[in-house]
C-alpha cells in the first residue's frame, strides 16, 4: 500500500557516513543513564545528521526543534521494536535545553513524564499542555479501542493521534475549536469518529489513509465550513458524509482524484426546506447555496419518484383531481465548485464540483382542487 510505503521511508534509515557520530548518543542501551527526572544530562539525541539508526539495539530518537518563537520542542522519531511495547521516558531538556512541548503521537505503549513538568502533563498516556488545553502526543500502542477526548481540550494537534494501532472509536468535546493538520491520519482500525460542533476546519491529510473509516458523525449544528486537501484521502470505506450546509468550501482534492474510489462518498447535508400550501402550490423559502430542487411525489407504494428540478421556490400543480389527495416531497441540492482547482492542470485528475443532496422536506399532502 502506498501508505505503508510512506511510512516505511520516514522510518527508513539513512545511509550517510557515521564519522564524528556520538552512537551512545543515538542508541538505548544499558549504558545510557535511565531519565528518572526526565532530564537527559550530556547526551544529544539531536538526529540533525542521522535520521534514523537501527544497529540491532534500540534506536532512540527525541529530536529537539525550536520554533519561531525560539522555544524548544521535541519531535518524537522512532524505537527499535523490542522497545515500541514498553514505557518511553520523555526527556524535560536536552543539553540544558528546555522542550516545551511534543509534536506527533508516538510509537510506545506508555510515556514516563516527569510530573514535575512545567509545560506537559500525561494523562491516561496522552500528553497535553499543562493546561490541558492542547491534545500533543498519543502513545500509540496503548491498547484501548476506544477514546474520548476529555472536555475542556481545545486543540488536537498535528499528528498527535496518528498511527494508533488498537483505535477503533474516537470522541471529541465540543470543547475542541482547532485541529491541526494530519491530525488523525493513517490509522488503519479506526471506523467512528464523533465530532465537535465547534469545529470550522476539517485540515490537510486530517483523515488520510483511515482505511477502515465508515461513519463521521458531524452534529446537525456545526460551524464546519472548511474541507481542506487529502482531509480523506484514501478513506475508502466512507461512503456517506453529512454536512451541516451548503455553506461550505471542499478542496478539489479533499477526497483524492476522480480515480480514487473515495470519491463515490455520498455528500449529503442537513439542510431540509420547510414547505408551505396554498391551494395547489408548495411554496419555500431559498436555501442559502442551493443549486435547484427535486419536486417528488409519494406513491401508493411507499417510493418517491421524482416529478420535475426547479430553481424557483415555488411549484404549482395544474393537474390535480378534484377531491384526490396527493403526497409531495421537496429535496434541495447544492452543487459547488471545488476549491483551488485549476482547469488546465486538474481537469481529469480531480473533480471541478461536488454535489451535496439536502435533507427530503417533510411530506405535504395537497387536496386536489
Amino acid at each position: 500500500m502506498m501508505k505503508k510505503k510512506l511510512l516505511s521511508a520516514i522510518l527508513s534509515l539513512t545511509v550517510i557516513s557515521l564519522t564524528g557520530t556520538n552512537l551512545a548518543a543515538l542508541i538505548y542501551n544499558e549504558e545510557n543513564p535511565e531519565v528518572g527526572d526526565g532530564v537527559y544530562d550530556g547526551y544529544d539525541l539531536d538526529c540533525e545528521r542521522l535520521t534514523y539508526i537501527y544497529s540491532g539495539g534500540n534506536a532512540v530518537c527525541w529530536h529537539p526543534n525550536k520554533d519561531d518563537n525560539g522555544d524548544w520542542y521535541l519531535d518524537y522519531h522512532s524505537v527499535d521494536l523490542e522497545f515500541v511495547n514498553k514505557t518511553i521516558k520523555v526527556p524535560d531538556s536536552i543539553n540544558g535545553k528546555i522542550m516545551h512541548y511534543i509534536v506527533g503521537s508516538s510509537e510506545v505503549k506508555a510515556f514516563d513524564l516527569n510530573p514535575e513538568n512545567p509545560y506537559m502533563e500525561c494523562v491516561d498516556n496522552v500528553i497535553f499542555s499543562e493546561d490541558k488545553k492542547k491534545l500533543m502526543s498519543y502513545a500509540s500502542l496503548n491498547e484501548r479501542t476506544e477514546y474520548i477526548i476529555p472536555d475542556g481540550t481545545k486543540i488536537i494537534g498535528e499528528q498527535a493521534l496518528f498511527n494508533c494501532e488498537n483505535l477503533s472509536q474516537i470522541s471529541m468535546p465540543n470543547t475542541v475549536v482547532n485541529i491541526e493538520k494530519g491530525a488523525m491520519w493513517s490509522n488503519d482500525n479506526l471506523r467512528t469518529i464523533s465530532f465537535s460542533k465547534n469545529i470550522k476546519v476539517i485540515p490537510d491529510s486530517c483523515f488520510s489513509y483511515c482505511d477502515n473509516l465508515e461513519t463521521i458523525n458531524i452534529p446537525q449544528n456545526s460551524k464546519l465550513k472548511v474541507i481542506e486537501y487529502d482531509a480523506f484521502y484514501g478513506c475508502n470505506k466512507l461512503s456517506i458524509l453529512y454536512l451541516p450546509s451548503f455553506e461550505i468550501e471542499i478542496d478539489r482534492s479533499a477526497f483524492g482524484a476522480t480515480y480514487e474510489k473515495t470519491l463515490k462518498t455520498q455528500l449529503k447535508s442537513y439542510v431540509q426546506p420547510q414547505i408551505t400550501v396554498s391551494e395547489n402550490k408548495l411554496s419555500w423559502e431559498k436555501i442559502p447555496n442551493a443549486s435547484y430542487y427535486e419536486i417528488y411525489q409519494k406513491l401508493n407504494s411507499g417510493e418517491y419518484k421524482l416529478l420535475k428540478t426547479t430553481k424557483a421556490t415555488a411549484c404549482k400543480f395544474t393537474t390535480l383531481k378534484s377531491g384526490k389527495n396527493y403526497t409531495f416531497a421537496v429535496k434541495p441540492v447544492a452543487v459547488i465548485p471545488a476549491a483551488n482547482f485549476d482547469k488546465e492542470k486538474d481537469e481529469g485528475v480531480y473533480p471541478e464540483t461536488f454535489t451535496i443532496e439536502g435533507t427530503m422536506s417533510e411530506d405535504i399532502v395537497l387536496t386536489g382542487k
